[in-house]
């Protein structure tokens, strides 16, 4: 078993720049938002989970993996759900051309990106990380499986293609 703790490689500004990094790359926001939409992931702590496996090649146990998503829990139900809601409601109205619907809609973007920023130094505070050193495209696969499959009962051949197409990506970087 091995640990990770906070370090130099775990600063807020380089995993954030990371994390908006790859999220910008080819297919990955989609993924990202289709187990958001479709499975309640949280894209934050789905992120973080395939930064560990690419950067540190740790494969999270089962008990840091459900120590991890309850910290996340109460920020993401009192805080970025209901922020994205009102943003996705704000957001249709802005398509049907509510007048000062669009403006609203960019500054609760911002808002919501910027709790996600503090969801993620929630994570960064969480010491203690266990689970196996593996190689890293492993480690990371391993980690998405992991999430998704708890979130799903168990990964799907669609879900491990999408998983293969992240991690892919992920170590490309």
């Amino acid at each position: 078993m091995a640990a990770v703790s906070t370090s130099s490689r775990h600063r807020l500004d380089t995993v954030w720049a990371y994390f908006l990094d790859l999220y910008a790359r080819p297919g990955v926001k989609e993924a990202c938002l289709d187990w958001q939409d479709r499975m309640g992931a949280d894209v934050i702590l789905l992120l973080w989970l395939l930064w560990l496996g690419v950067e540190d090649g740790l494969a999270v146990d089962d008990a840091s993996l459900r120590r991890l998503d309850e910290r996340m829990k109460g920020w993401r139900m009192s805080v970025v759900l209901p922020i994205r809601e009102a943003r996705r409601a704000i957001g249709t109205l802005a398509k049907a051309g509510e007048r000062d619907a669009s403006g609203l809609y960019q500054r609760l973007k911002r808002v919501e990106l910027a709790a996600e920023r503090m969801a993620l130094r929630r994570l960064l505070l969480q010491d203690g990380v266990t689970g196996q050193q593996l190689p890293k495209h492993l480690a990371a696969t391993a980690n998405l499986e992991r999430y998704l499959g708890a979130l799903a009962d168990g990964p799907t051949i669609e879900n491990r293609t999408a998983i293969a197409g992240l991690v892919s990506t992920a170590v490309a970087r």
